[in-house]
């Protein structure tokens, strides 16, 4: 992936700065599915789009001339986009002054030392009740966290402050505007904030262009984004992230962004009229994303365990138009053949819990275990598995154990300030390895008295002769129940 994507574009991913109208800002690791809807729009050519400019990866640069580029309808085009979050007009772009070198930083970044134990503070005398307080940690300043490389410093703000001043081309859409506000995002460490460059840069336009600031209607919005030790200052074109586009009364905390609900449904390869499943649907984005692309072609399925969230999905569905093509209802994932029949479900798209919003007590690994097998009887052979997950490593060993899955695509996207992984893994036909042992077993049998050498019911109870569960699922792994107290006599 990482070699497809760098050489999209062609082997120049250096666009001259006067060459480049449009930004697009994406989710970093999707920008092949960016480019995609683009050309399967027909927005763009190939030859107008560069990935990854200057190295940034959460950018899609638009190269051309002005008058070419810049006209209503590909403006339009570039709105309605899926995958894309903000639509930034370029004005400029420079380097920071950094803190090392760049080689020292690439040598220190690979030859990361092991973070230090923290240090405990001494157990303090009990108290009057005899309590023993608390033992207190002490707390790291934000930028010298373990493992974190602070790329530029304090100075580096005055800096950025100073070259926005002094740019001769300056920042064209504030000639004549009324209002404005400042925006940043900022990607990396550094000894400054994100807040800092907002009102720092503010105060740098108000006195270059006179105009109040309007942080809540403005008619300009600038955007100064630090992405490492680079600045991209542009202006962005939409009001409202393109990302927001469901406006939903119910808002599950962990919920998925739009954009990369939309990438997970192009990877699964669907086609009209499949039947798509959700099992930890949420507030139902996944589904209110696949609704929105395929025109309400598509059978939508989800569930969850709370009869709360579910009743919050519903009410979703009701705003967005689809209660009638979207099916809900309440369901363990790991038991999903009680609830859906054999061989009904085309592909599965969703976001495995990351162990943030559920409890302490839940294993996730059994979690993953009992999902991925229980969905081998409702999926079709040739099916495919999106799924969201942060713990990438313990899913793909959980995946290659049970032999029923093909790993298609395993990518590190940006969320956020978190980096999880999307796993594409297919359902296989047969297993070789389990055709193996059956017939071995068979072979085997008549020859012994007693249980066979081989018997594959010690790991999986009912499987048949080409690794498809029977009658007992191996998902269905009963929860454990609290022993409740004796009573006392």
């Amino acid at each position: 992936l990482p070699r497809r994507v760098m050489s999209f574009g062609g082997n120049n991913n250096e666009p001259a700065p006067e060459s480049v109208v449009f930004l697009l800002y994406i989710n970093a690791g999707l920008q092949d599915v960016v480019v995609s809807e683009i050309l399967e729009k027909k927005i763009l050519s190939e030859q107008q789009l560069k990935v990854t400019p200057w190295g940034l990866q959460s950018y899609v640069a638009i190269c051309g001339k002005q008058s070419e580029i810049d006209t209503e309808q590909i403006r339009a085009g570039l709105m309605g986009l899926h995958s894309v979050h903000d639509l930034l007009r370029f004005h400029f772009k420079f380097t920071l002054p950094m803190l090392k070198p760049p080689e020292e930083i690439a040598a220190e970044t690979v030859q990361e030392e092991e973070p230090e134990p923290m240090e405990e503070e001494p157990e303090e005398d009990e108290n009057e009740d005899g309590d023993k307080p608390k033992k207190r940690r002490k707390k790291r300043p934000n930028n010298k966290k373990p493992g974190a490389l602070v790329l530029c410093g304090p100075e580096a703000l005055r800096v950025l402050c100073d070259t926005i001043r002094d740019n001769p081309t300056g920042v064209p859409t504030l000639e004549g505007a009324k209002s404005f506000r400042v925006t940043c995002d900022r990607q990396g460490r550094h000894q400054f904030t994100r807040t800092d460059v907002q009102i720092n840069v503010g105060t740098v336009l108000w006195s270059r262009y006179k105009i109040k600031g309007d942080m809540k209607n403005p008619e300009v919005h600038i955007r100064v984004d630090v992405v490492l030790n680079t600045v991209v200052v542009s202006t962005m074109l939409n009001e409202v992230e393109l990302s927001k586009r469901h406006r939903l009364g119910f808002t599950h905390k962990s919920s998925v962004k739009p954009s990369v609900a939309y990438a997970m449904l192009k990877m699964a390869g669907i086609k009209e009229g499949d039947t798509v499943l959700d099992p930890f649907c949420g507030g139902g984005t996944v589904l209110w994303e696949a609704n929105d692309v395929w025109k309400g072609k598509l059978k939508l399925m989800g569930s969850e365990l709370s009869q709360k969230i579910v009743d919050g999905a519903k009410k979703n569905a009701a705003e967005e138009g689809c209660e009638s093509t979207v099916q809900i209802k309440v369901a363990n994932a790991r038991h999903l053949h009680k609830n859906y029949e054999r061989d009904s479900v085309d592909h599965i798209v969703t976001n495995l819990p990351w162990g943030v919003q559920v409890s302490k007590k839940t294993d996730l690994n059994i979690v993953y275990k009992g999902f991925y097998l229980s969905s081998t009887r409702c999926l079709k052979v040739g099916g495919r598995i999106v799924a969201l997950v942060l713990t990438a490593v313990s899913v793909i060993d959980e995946i290659r154990r049970q032999g029923f899955w093909k790993i298609l695509d395993a990518r590190v996207i940006k969320t956020g300030d978190l980096c999880p992984t999307i796993i594409v893994a297919e359902r296989l036909a047969k297993d070789p390895v389990w055709t193996s042992l059956f017939e071995q077993r068979k072979l085997f049998a008549s020859y012994v008295n007693g249980p066979t050498p081989t018997h594959v019911g010690d790991l999986y109870p009912d499987f048949d002769e080409n690794g498809v569960t029977g009658g007992i699922h191996p998902g269905q792994i009963e929860e454990k129940k609290e022993e409740e107290p004796k009573k006392e006599k």
